[in-house]
């Protein structure tokens, strides 16, 4: 795993997905630090380990439903589908929308899920943790089952905290300590 986070950490740095300066972020705070989740999760390689990567906690918490907030989570979602489907293991995706859509189904959520499924909430980043927050919140209103929340990165700005606070266990695959990428 090592190997492949060191190589997820060098990709980053030479995508200019991560940045340091003066940033305003969505959730409305400012930051010296900046992540674009998009730039690595939409190039094949670093998809590739994310992916792989995500798949191992798939297995190792027998999940069934791998899920999360549109936009950041929709190309972890389908690379980890399709590492699923390379290695024969059920899994399913779901992308849950801020607002429930005012046209068509006027569904919220999107995908293949049915009540008691195993859950893992995916996002490319986590700042407030309030993305991945209402992911499974929406999520469990539909009776499934949210059993970990994973991000790419966690800024280290008090997601963990908020999201553990609110009863998920959560984890990343990298996080950010002195201005640097680390896991």
């Amino acid at each position: 795993m090592g190997s492949k986070l060191k190589k997820l950490i060098k990709i980053t740095e030479e995508a200019g997905a991560f940045k340091t300066g003066d940033f305003l972020l969505s959730s409305g705070k400012k930051s010296n630090i900046y992540f674009d989740g998009r730039i690595i999760t939409l190039l094949p390689e670093s998809l590739r380990i994310i992916s792989e990567l995500m798949f191992e906690i798939v297995v190792e918490n027998k999940i069934n439903i791998i899920a999360g907030p549109t936009l950041g989570a929709d190309a972890i979602i389908a690379g980890t589908l399709m590492v699923a489907a390379e290695k024969k293991y059920n899994l399913r995706g779901a992308i849950v929308r801020k607002e429930t859509k005012a046209h068509g189904t006027e569904n919220q959520v999107e995908g293949n899920f049915t009540e008691n499924d195993r859950v893992l909430v995916v996002d490319d980043t986590c700042t407030t943790g309030g993305s991945v927050l209402f992911a499974s919140e929406v999520l469990e209103t539909h009776k499934c089952n949210v059993i970990k929340i994973m991000c790419v990165v966690d800024r280290v700005e008090g997601g963990r905290e908020k999201i553990e606070k609110s009863g998920y266990s959560f984890d990343s695959l990298l996080m950010v300590k002195n201005k640097k990428l680390v896991f």
